[in-house]
Formats: C-alpha cells, sequence, structure tokens
C-alpha cells in the first residue's frame, strides 16, 4: 500500500496537472471569444476539463480548478470580485457533475451502458445551468449588465458551458481512462479513412464553399460518418470523431466561413451551438445502445457456449450412467446365473416339500433382482430415447395370463388370491408384446409388494373405444392423496408411509413412459392409506384382422418352448466354471449331450473337435470375445452350428451386434434351462 508520503506526492502531482490543464484551457476559451461584444465563448474547454479531471483523479482536486481560473481571469480581467465568481461557479460545474457521474451515474469510464450516455448528458447540461447563473448573476450584481439582459446571458453561458462539456468530457473520460490501444492492421486502416473523412468532410462543409453536391448538403454525409463511428470503434471512435467535428465546425463561424458566414453573427452562434449539442446527445445515446446490444449478444454467446457445453457434460454423464448401468447388471447377471442353474438342478433332486418351498422363493427373488436391473437399464434407454418398440398384434386375454403367470410364485409367496376377469371374445393390441408384459409385471409386483400377506389383488380388463383398459387393483396399503400425483416419479417409490418395501422405484415410472410409447397411458386411483389402490392402464387396439398361428408364437416365445427339444450335442464356453458347468448339468438331464469350454481358444478346438450341433457361447471370455469366435466358426464350419449369445448386456444396442455377428439368439443372463431349449429349438 501507499505511504502517506507517497499518497501526498501523488496528489501534488496531480494538483499541479489539474491546474496546468484549466490554466491551458482557459486561455483557448479566451482566445475562441467572439469579436461581437457582449457576447460569450462558443467553446469553453474548461468545463469538459473540470468536470472529467475531477471524476478521474478525485474530488479533493477541486481547489485546483478554483485557484487556476481565479489567477487567469485575475490576469485578463482584474476584476476581483467577478473573477473569483467565475472561479467558484466553474468548481460548483465541475465537482457537481464528477460527483453525479461516480456517485449516482457509477459511470464505467468505456461507457458501453445507455445509463452512463444519459447520466453522461444530466452531469454535463444540470451543473452548467447552475454555474450560469452564478456568473451573470455575479455580473448583474456587480452592474455589469443590466436585468433585461440577464435570461440571455444566461442563457448564452449556459449553452456554452453545456456544448463544451458535452463535447470534451465523455472524450477526455474514454480516453485518459485508457489511453493505449491494439488494433490489426485493417482496424488501423478503416480508423485512417474514417476519421479522414470526417475532417475533410467537416472542412468542405464548414470553410469552403463545396458544402453540398449539387442540392444535397454534406451534413448527411457527416451523420453518416458517425454512425460508421459508432459501430465500427465504439465510444472510443465516436467521442473522438464528435470533439473532431467540433474543432473544425465551431472556429469558422468566428471566421465566417461555412453555411452560416451570410447570418448574424449571434444567430450563427445560436446555430452552431444548437447542431454541436444535438450531434452530442444523438450519438452519445446512440453508440451506448450500440455497445449494449454488442454486450448483450456477447453475454448472449457466452451463455449459449456455456449451455452447450452443459448439454455436452450432461450427455457425457448421461451416457457414463448408462455405460455404467450396463456394467453393473453385466456383473450383477454373472453370479446369477450359477444361483438359477443350481435352484434349477436342487429342485429336481428335492422332493421335501418345505425345500422346495425355499428353493421357489429363492427362483422368485432371483427373478426379481433379474426384472430389476432389467427396469434400471430400460429407463435410462427411455430418458435417451434410445428404446425403440417391436409392434405386432399382440392377444390381450394371452398377456395378461402371461403376465399373472410370471409374477404368480411371487404372489404365491405372499400368499396373495389374485382374480382374473377377462372378456370372452379375444381382443388384440397393437403394441410390443415383451414390453406390454413388463407394464403388467410391474403394476402385480407392485400390488403384491405393498400388499400385507393374503390379499386380494384383482386384474379386469375391458376395451374402451380404440382402447383396451386394464386395471389391477389391490387391497393393499393404499396411496396418501398428497402423494398420488407423485407415484409416476422415477426412484420415488411414493407408496403408503407406514412402510417401504424394497425396490429401486423405476417400475411404475417405466410402465408409464412405455405406456405413452404406445399411445397410450396409466393412471392411479387410491381413496387414502389402508384402502388400497388401483393402476389402470390404456393400451391401443388393433384395427387388423387376426392373422394365423401370431397369438400363438407370442405365447411360445413368452412361456418357452412347449414341447421336449432333440437331442442335440451342445457346447457351452462360459469363464463362469460354475454357471457353465450348473447349465450343463441341467442340459445333460435333458438328454443333450453337453461340452464345456472356458476360453475362446479352447472353444475353436473342442469345436473342431466334436462338430457340436449347437453352441451356446459368452461374449466376454478372457482371450478373444465372443464376436471372435463367432466369425471363426462360421469362417470354417459348414454347416455352421446354431449360435447362441450368452451375455449379461442386454441392450438393443448389444442384441443388434450379436445379430450382426451371425448369433441366432441372444439370451440375457441369468438363463433357465427351458430359455437354453427354446433358443436351441
Amino acid at each position: 500500500m501507499p505511504t502517506s508520503s507517497q499518497n501526498t506526492r501523488l496528489y501534488i502531482q496531480r494538483f499541479i496537472f489539474v491546474a496546468l490543464s484549466c490554466a491551458a484551457t482557459s486561455f483557448i476559451g479566451f482566445k475562441l471569444l467572439p469579436i461581437t461584444a457582449g457576447s460569450v465563448a462558443l467553446i469553453w474547454p474548461t468545463s469538459a476539463i473540470g468536470i472529467g479531471l475531477l471524476f478521474l483523479y478525485g474530488l479533493d482536486l477541486w481547489p485546483a480548478i478554483t485557484c487556476s481560473i481565479f489567477a487567469m481571469f485575475a490576469w485578463r480581467n482584474g476584476n476581483i470580485p467577478l473573477d473569483l465568481a467565475v472561479a467558484v461557479a466553474d468548481t460548483i460545474e465541475a465537482y457537481l457533475g464528477a460527483y453525479f457521474l461516480k456517485y449516482y451515474v457509477d459511470l464505467h469510464p468505456l461507457m458501453y451502458r445507455l445509463r452512463d450516455s444519459l447520466g453522461m448528458l444530466v452531469a454535463c447540461i444540470a451543473p452548467t445551468l447552475l454555474s450560469a447563473t452564478i456568473i451573470e448573476g455575479a455580473s448583474y450584481s456587480l452592474g455589469r449588465i443590466p436585468f433585461t439582459a440577464l435570461p440571455a446571458m444566461i442563457s448564452d453561458v449556459w449553452i456554452g458551458h453545456a456544448v463544451s462539456a458535452l463535447t470534451f468530457t465523455p472524450f477526455l473520460i474514454r480516453w485518459l481512462y485508457r489511453p493505449f490501444f491494439k488494433k490489426t492492421r485493417g482496424e488501423l486502416a478503416e480508423g485512417l479513412v474514417l476519421f479522414t473523412s470526417i475532417a475533410v468532410t467537416n472542412y468542405l462543409i464548414f470553410w469552403t464553399s463545396y458544402g453540398s453536391i449539387g442540392s444535397v448538403s454534406l451534413v448527411y454525409l457527416v451523420f453518416i460518418l458517425l454512425i460508421w463511428a459508432a459501430l465500427r470503434s465504439g465510444p472510443r471512435g465516436t467521442t473522438l470523431a464528435l470533439a473532431l467535428t467540433a474543432v473544425v465546425a465551431v472556429p469558422s463561424v468566428m471566421y465566417g466561413h461555412g453555411p452560416l458566414q451570410k447570418s448574424p453573427v449571434g444567430q450563427a452562434e445560436f446555430a452552431i451551438q444548437v447542431f454541436m449539442g444535438l450531434l452530442e446527445m444523438i450519438f452519445l445515446i446512440f453508440v451506448s445502445l450500440v455497445e449494449e446490444r454488442k454486450e448483450a449478444m456477447i453475454s448472449l454467446r457466452t451463455s449459449v457456449s456455456d449451455l452447450e457445453r452443459a448439454i455436452e457434460k450432461i450427455k457425457y454423464e448421461d451416457q457414463t450412467k448408462t455405460n455404467f448401468l450396463a456394467i453393473l447388471a453385466h456383473e450383477l447377471r454373472n453370479p446369477l446365473s450359477p444361483i438359477v442353474t443350481s435352484v434349477e438342478l436342487l429342485k429336481e433332486d428335492i422332493t421335501e416339500p418345505a425345500q422346495k418351498e425355499s428353493l421357489e422363493i429363492i427362483e422368485s427373488h432371483t427373478r426379481t433382482i433379474s426384472l430389476l436391473l432389467d427396469d434400471l437399464l430400460d429407463i435410462s434407454r427411455i430418458t435417451q430415447n434410445k428404446l425403440e418398440l417391436r409392434r405386432e398384434r399382440v392377444s390381450l386375454q394371452y398377456a395378461v395370463n402371461r403376465s399373472v403367470e410370471s409374477v404368480g410364485r411371487f404372489l404365491k409367496s405372499q400368499r396373495h388370491t389374485v382374480e382374473v376377469f377377462l372378456p370372452n371374445e379375444e381382443i388384440f393390441l397393437d403394441g410390443d408384446p415383451v414390453r406390454i408384459e413388463q407394464i403388467l409385471v410391474n403394476l402385480l409386483n407392485n400390488a403384491g409388494k405393498y400388499t400385507d400377506p393374503d390379499g386380494k389383488i384383482t386384474v379386469s380388463a375391458v376395451p374402451v373405444g380404440k382402447f383396451a383398459s386394464i386395471t389391477v387393483k389391490d387391497t393393499g396399503i393404499g396411496i396418501a392423496p398428497e402423494k398420488l400425483a407423485g407415484v409416476f416419479e422415477p426412484f420415488g417409490q411414493q407408496g403408503g408411509i407406514m412402510r417401504q418395501p424394497g425396490g429401486l422405484g423405476v417400475g411404475l415410472s417405466l410402465s408409464k413412459r412405455i405406456a405413452e410409447m404406445h399411445g397410450g397411458l396409466i393412471e392411479a386411483r387410491s381413496a387414502g392409506l389402508g384402502y388400497g389402490s388401483s393402476f389402470t392402464v390404456f393400451l391401443p387396439l388393433s384395427s387388423g384382422e387376426a392373422k394365423p398361428g401370431l397369438t400363438r408364437t407370442f405365447v411360445n416365445r413368452l412361456r418357452g418352448s412347449t414341447g421336449a427339444a432333440d437331442k442335440k450335442t451342445i457346447l457351452i464356453v462360459d469363464d463362469n466354471v460354475p454357471a457353465a458347468k450348473g447349465l450343463a448339468s441341467l442340459l445333460s438331464r435333458r438328454g443333450h449331450t453337453t461340452l464345456l469350454a472356458h476360453s475362446g481358444q479352447e472353444a475353436l478346438e473342442k469345436a473342431r473337435d466334436t462338430k457340436p450341433d449347437c453352441i451356446v457361447l459368452d461374449i466376454g471370455l478372457p482371450d478373444m470375445d465372443g464376436f471372435a469366435v463367432a466369425e471363426k466358426i462360421r469362417a470354417e464350419f459348414s454347416p455352421v452350428p446354431k449360435l447362441v449369445a450368452l451375455t449379461g448386456y442386454g441392450q438393443e444396442e448389444d442384441k443388434q451386434k450379436t445379430r450382426a455377428a451371425g448369433f441366432d439368439a441372444h439370451l440375457i443372463k441369468p438363463v433357465t434351462v427351458s430359455d437354453v431349449e427354446a433358443a436351441l429349438s
């Protein structure tokens, strides 16, 4: 921080600078006094110097203005009382103008805001009126002018001071605040052309007889050049252009040149003052509007850039989240596979009812975990608009029955009673059968979770216009009225407040979005806590005729093969040894011949030796992925054995990859022996 002595030295330096500047501009003002007796100066630069320097360097420099102007007027006039009045008036003018700009306008020296220009107009007009009143009031008091001439003299002094301040104060503040700047060669060339054009045009107008082209005055060209300066060079160039115009135009009146040469001197003075004042007011406001627009555009571009970066970041994070969920699902499905196969093996060996029921519970909850993983991936795909529907003609009766059957073990474990009411006449839906089952399974699972054991769940379906209305109603804990609107929010778990069953809270949200993708909707109703709830989904009906075998194809795909598969030689390739052994044991019990391989190279060697009918191939192998193994098998074998992809990745793009690689089926871990047989048949 500067010391006291340094501050004092700086103040003295600035005091001397302000005093000399005011003295010099006062001397110039004396030279610009008109020849006519009783007239006042057209331009009084000291007004601009005082306001500008006090604003930039400190209001405490006002004594420098008082001393300097008093000394100059005393040297010129020798009328001490009047000279002191002029010095005090000019000091008040400068102090009030600078104070207003600094503390009320909060003027930015670069003057890129509209409030800066409007504040500058007020600071240059109001204080100068006060100073003019003080000066001419003193002149009247000292008997130098009659009372009748007082208003006119105040007006003349005010206009002279105000126009001077408007002309030079913005220029002074703008250029002294940041005197150095960098420009390209092109910008320097443009500036040279612009300001040379302004100087030459003003010279032609005010100093020669060539002030017009035909009947068109070159004054219009001045306006065009000033607009050019405002648009291309901002406040810096505009204030310079206005100052240059004043410097060229004003002296011409004194020497009888220009378009006003035939007018009386008083009228010419007034006309040039009004002309310069209007130019200053118009273009100070205009350039501020231009600069505000530029700043707004820069701010807008910055905001757009920030928004684009934020969107890219969100996309990246969303994709990262999706990739994480896919990897998570894969890693969780791998340990589920041996659990499922082990449960199936135990079920075939155990006959004791209590143990068998325990195995069914394990199997049911394992399937629930698998469904939760599917829901997580599906909700992520929907938010990215990546979920595609494979629409076809679907039997409503089979879809409902299959969904009830899928959740049957879970509902049975809760000792719920399930009643299903369906139309006698078969009704067909227009939709994706897998996704329709997903909707209904989620609704049934939700009803089972939020209903106490020994509850009742009712499923009913009826056609309503062009839609089928399917309602799942339970006698469960119900939904509080304030939470009813949020039951379809993802991860919300908006059930009752008495207890919160486990789950991720995505099932209802997923069901709603899938229903909307079909062109339908889903509604929730509840009379309140303790009164159960009902969910109704509306799905579009199919308008076409039934196609032979289509409904049965759908059922077979959901239920698996209804008959025993032909006995085959099956090569199971999986680096998850327990899962591979468990699946091999199950298939062997069904009469198939099974072979095991735990790497890609081992799979190729065994395939060459045994020529299997089918290969169940894991995609993620330690030495080479399943796609490379499939490619080699398709290249070497004729006929090519049936290829079934077995993987923990189940997104649509994963299925597309396996289809493109020549796989005949895509199984998602964990799988049952029935799933594998259905894929091999």
